[in-house]
Order: C-alpha cells, then sequence, then structure tokens
C-alpha cells in the first residue's frame, strides 16, 4: 500500500492516525516525512516540528498543550523507540530523552509528531 494512501484511511482521536503495526520503520519514517512535508511553514525546519514516543495518547496531548499532526501504533515499544531514534537522525526534535533515543515509559508504542508553536508545552 501507498504511504500517502494509509494517511488518508487514518481516522481516530487525533488529526492524523495510523495502525502501524504491519510498516517497517523506515515506512513510519516516510510517513512522518510526508507530514512534514504537507504542513512546513516557511524558513521551517523538521527542528520545529517535535517527534515523541508515548504509552498513552489523550494524556500526551493534554501535556504538549497542541494536537498531534500523526500517531503511529506500532507493534512494540522497540519499534516505536526504533522510529524516534531515526526521526531524531532525520533531524526532527526529540527533546531530552532519558534514554538514547528513547524518551517514553518502557511500554510506550505509538509514535507522535506536535508542531512547535507558541502553545507547545515540553
Amino acid at each position: 500500500m501507498h504511504i500517502s494512501r494509509k494517511l488518508s484511511e487514518s481516522s481516530e482521536n487525533t488529526d492524523k492516525y495510523v495502525e502501524g503495526a504491519e510498516l517497517s520503520n523506515g515506512q513510519i519514517c516516510e510517513l512522518f516525512d510526508h507530514t512534514y512535508k504537507v504542513n512546513q511553514k516557511p524558513n521551517e525546519t523538521r527542528e520545529n516540528y517535535y517527534c515523541g514516543i508515548t504509552n498513552n495518547i489523550a494524556h500526551n496531548k493534554s501535556r504538549h498543550g497542541v494536537s498531534h499532526l500523526i500517531c503511529v501504533k506500532c507493534k512494540d515499544a522497540d519499534t516505536a523507540a526504533g522510529v524516534e531514534t531515526m526521526l531524531r537522525d532525520m533531524g526532527f526534535n526529540i527533546g531530552e530523552p532519558r534514554y538514547e533515543g528513547n524518551g517514553g515509559a518502557d511500554d510506550s508504542i505509538f509514535v507522535y509528531m506536535c508542531h512547535k508553536t507558541e502553545d507547545f508545552k515540553n
């Protein structure tokens, strides 16, 4: 299935939700890069987009004070942590993770992206 088509089929309590258990880490990163390119404003870089992992989507959205541009449910926490590391290596902002490439809890299976607007809370 084409990656951008996967986005259009998504729906949940977030702007773009994707059930990603069957996707590779690279395909998930493609979804994030596509989302960035669609939402990018002039003079913005990937650093203006915060990516992270969580085990609780609703709590996470409340904590950051903004909507997710995309949220992918990975098959397991190792996949989510691997994707987060790859997104960091692509230039996205992942904040100050507690562990190398993994700022979430041990059971974090959701990878998400937020636009770092003035309303964004770390």
